[in-house]
């Protein structure tokens, strides 16, 4: 295909910069079209030799291959090298924030498709029904269910909501779809898109736009239930109504024994204000014994004995369950998200020693002995792995280095 075709392809199927189509193989007898694309930069030597861009080969990455959209009679799937995803779950908040027609390397769908499938099944559809709307196998279908009950409460929130190709988002901005709120962030946000999304004709500039207003979405959906339904189009009280039951369904989950909100409870920092009296007697000895606990064994079984009353008793305790799930979602929504590895500014923190200034002294010995290492050698991968290498510090003791990682995070937006 000629780059014209590519060019217009790309727009059709909502990808963007930096992801480029490389190659189309169409498959006529199977009505299927394989497309390839690639988000790293190509080079040309002497107009001859094709050289990938070094630095982003530093990454570890594998290849992915994922039902997308339909293109008329046509089936199209994307297939493409991704970095290797973080965590166990197929479905995170990572990846729910990227592109519509990428997934996790290890499944078959991507969030477009699996966005369509978790709507569906808000609106009350069964696996068949879904399945032959969608043209999909049933064994997809449960790959996808499955994968949205194993993901953290978050993640299955938000597992629904249009990804940033649904037409929902144009319309909205062009003031076909008039959603109704009062929540003064969003007003002001869509004033300011909306106006932006008149003056432009630029198909990369209005998709832009769109990603924006889902980024927002997605960041804020607790606050905006009424919001999301109606960009989901779930205009019934009927659909409401059935939405409502599948979204308590998802979002009320036990936490995991390692859940830090364990320790909140046991701490005091995280009050239930339960009118369960066998509760609150249960919280008092296991804090006790959590506070006066010489080991982790102690403090761990303190944890399992207050986690187990929980599973056996989740009816009768269904209201203070909700409050652990806020907690969990108020704790990964405050999470700091740090930058990749290959950002610029780690290699300026290695580099400018005020850039973040700290007081932590395990972090200021990380830093020194890496320093000494990247200037004894100008090799790119050991610039990479002593990026790595203050990343993951920082993850780690996120807790103690807060002031660090809100100067990172502002420094880096600005790089």
């Amino acid at each position: 295909m000629e780059r014209f075709d590519l060019a217009s392809l790309e727009e059709i199927l909502g990808i963007q910069p930096p992801w480029h189509i490389t190659s189309v193989h169409i498959d006529h007898a199977s009505r299927e079209a394989l497309i390839k694309i690639d988000d790293r930069d190509k080079k040309k030597l002497f107009g001859l030799i094709e050289q990938q861009n070094k630095a982003n080969d530093l990454d570890q990455r594998v290849s992915g291959k994922w039902r997308y959209m339909r293109i008329g009679a046509y089936q199209c799937n994307i297939q493409a090298e991704v970095p290797v995803s973080a965590g166990n779950t197929a479905i995170n908040l990572s990846l729910l924030n990227g592109p519509a027609f990428l997934g996790h390397p290890e499944r078959n769908y991507s969030n477009f498709h699996r966005q369509q499938v978790a709507l569906m099944e808000l609106k009350g559809l069964n696996s068949a029904q879904i399945c032959d709307l969608l043209e999909t196998s049933p064994q997809t279908c449960e790959q996808i269910r499955t994968d949205i009950s194993a993901a953290s409460p978050q993640a299955r929130a938000l597992a629904f909501l249009p990804t940033e190709v649904d037409g929902a988002w144009r319309q909205v901005l062009c003031d076909k779809l008039h959603i109704r709120t009062n929540v003064l962030p969003l007003k002001l946000l869509l004033s300011k898109l909306k106006l932006a999304a008149a003056k432009t004709e630029n198909a990369i500039q209005m998709g832009e736009y769109c990603r924006q207003l889902r980024q927002f979405f997605m960041a804020n959906a607790h606050l905006m239930d009424g919001e999301v339904d109606q960009v989901c189009g779930l205009s019934s009280e009927h659909m409401k109504r059935q939405a409502s039951v599948t979204k308590q369904r998802q979002k009320l989950v036990l936490p995991s024994l390692k859940n830090a909100v364990w320790i909140d409870l046991l701490t005091g920092k995280l009050n239930l204000n339960s009118g369960s009296v066998p509760l609150n007697l249960l919280m008092s000895r296991q804090r006790v014994t959590f506070l006066q606990a010489k080991d982790s064994a102690t403090r761990i079984a303190a944890i399992e004995t207050l986690r187990e009353y929980f599973k056996k008793n989740h009816r009768s305790l269904r209201a203070e369950l909700v409050l652990i799930n806020r907690a969990m979602a108020i704790n990964e929504k405050t999470r700091v998200r740090l930058p990749n590895p290959d950002h610029d500014i780690w290699q300026q923190i290695l580099s400018d020693d005020n850039l973040v200034s700290s007081n932590h002294v395990a972090y200021k010995l990380l830093l020194s002995k890496l320093r000494a290492k990247v200037k004894a050698t100008h090799d790119p991968v050991v610039k990479l792995e002593a990026a790595r290498s203050i990343r993951n510090f920082m993850q780690q003791n996120h807790r103690s280095l807060q002031r660090e990682l809100s100067a990172i995070v502002k420094q880096s937006a600005a790089v």
